[in-house]
């Protein structure tokens, strides 16, 4: 029994240490958008992950510290593609 809610316990740290920083902004999700919003959070660099174009969520990986960030607008910018790296 005390094993079993160690692993529960467990399994809450982990999800909620792996879960996304979420943000949302106003308008189109683009380049500078995106920019503004890492510079927010003291982030040097992040890659796009995914971009969800329906739901209009950008997700980034920070380069340094593996830490995801799911960015919300009203849309998102066609130009932007998965793999790119964003420098602030």
């Amino acid at each position: 029994m005390l094993l079993l809610g160690r692993l529960i316990i467990g399994g809450i740290i982990a999800a909620v240490i792996a879960s996304a920083i979420v943000i949302y902004i106003n308008g189109r999700i683009n380049r500078s958008s995106i920019k503004s919003a890492l510079e927010s959070k003291n982030v040097k660099g992040a890659i796009i992950k995914q971009i969800d174009s329906c739901s209009n969520v950008v997700t980034l990986e920070d380069l340094e510290s593996d830490q995801e960030y799911e960015i919300h607008g009203d849309d998102v910018d066609i130009s932007l593609n998965t793999g790119e790296v964003i420098y602030v």
